[in-house]
């Protein structure tokens, strides 16, 4: 770890604390309450074990570590803070790489929902909670590269109804690594339908513009006819990835998961990643990264906010001649 990575994080080390304990012992003589600010922590460990005969290896990794603020100013203004320590390769270096991952203002009422800073999208978020499993693996548009989950910018959503969601965004376009100043952004719309606790529908589509116009495509379906199963597709379609001309790529993914009791639970997924051929090119521009990943695994809720899993992860290449690559994991969560 760096000097200037160790000074930032143990000043935010010591923030951390100290307005924790101002939640602690100082909140009763602020106005009625506010602000109420109150720290939390989330780790994500895993082991894994290589099952093919190749030369991927397996082992301990600690992949990320999340220290955060919940502020609430008001009645209507809420805010976080989220510093991410996480390995800056695959998580079996012990060397963190410290950043910003959120740091956004809220505004609210019953009907509106105004935010301001670095924002977890909607798109995002909406399909990864449904997943449910984000510590085992990232939802399909993150984990694919079709977006970023979280982005510098603004965001406006609108619940006329209980059935309907409107959501618009305005954002640098460029995830958290990067702030722009390029005069280019990323605008994006989205409508979300709900169905009583059983259904969701959502369609999505964003568009920025460089040399050439990136746009993408994206429908969501999510069904839970009991409260111990769901059953969740979608369908991504992005054209001009990484503002290059006709290197489009799409796919699909769907996930489900059966709550045997409120601490067991099993689930499965399948995602399927495919790009579009170039010119008169004979193969496809992605084809190194396309191929189709499954995973089978159960869950154990030691606590409300302790979960380890047991899965199995196969990476199927769509290049015949590369082998898939078989693993074995132990996940681990903790949030507090």
């Amino acid at each position: 770890m760096n000097i200037k990575l160790r000074v930032a994080t143990s000043i935010f080390i010591i923030l951390f604390f100290a307005l924790g304990l101002n939640n602690l012992f100082g909140q009763s003589n602020s106005n009625n309450g506010f602000p109420k600010i109150t720290p939390f922590i989330n780790i994500f460990s895993d082991f894994n074990s290589n099952l093919n005969s190749n030369n991927t290896l397996g082992g301990f990794e600690l992949t990320r570590a999340h220290l955060g603020l919940k502020a609430s100013l008001s009645d209507n203004i809420d805010g976080i803070v989220c510093y991410d320590a996480t390995s800056p390769n695959d998580g079996s270096r012990l060397d963190r790489t410290g950043y910003l991952k959120q740091a956004y203002l809220r505004f609210y009422t019953k009907q509106i929902a105004l935010n301001f800073g670095m924002i977890p999208l909607k798109q995002m978020d909406l399909l990864e909670n449904f997943w449910g499993h984000r510590y085992v693996y990232r939802s399909f548009q993150e984990q694919y590269g079709f977006g970023y989950f979280y982005d510098l910018g603004t965001t406006l959503e609108y619940k006329p109804s209980a059935e309907f969601s409107f959501d618009a965004s305005f954002m640098n376009g460029e995830g958290i690594f990067s702030n722009q100043k390029d005069n280019t952004y990323k605008g994006g719309l989205g409508v979300t339908y709900f169905l009583d606790k059983w259904l969701v529908v959502r369609e999505y589509a964003d568009v920025t513009a460089k040399s050439a116009t990136q746009s993408t495509l994206s429908s969501f379906i999510g069904i839970t006819p009991a409260e111990s199963f769901s059953l969740g597709g979608e369908f991504n379609y992005q054209w001009n990835n990484n503002y290059l001309i006709n290197h489009n790529f799409y796919g699909f993914s769907f996930y489900s998961t059966y709550n045997i009791t409120n601490k067991y639970d099993v689930f499965a997924r399948y995602d399927y990643l495919k790009s579009d051929k170039v010119g008169v090119s004979l193969t496809d521009w992605n084809e190194n990264n396309d191929g189709e990943k499954i995973i089978v695994g159960a869950e154990y809720k030691i606590l409300s906010n302790v979960r380890f899993s047991v899965n199995y992860q196969n990476w199927l290449p769509s290049l015949s001649e590369v082998k898939n690559i078989q693993k074995l994991y132990l996940d681990f969560e903790i949030k507090y």
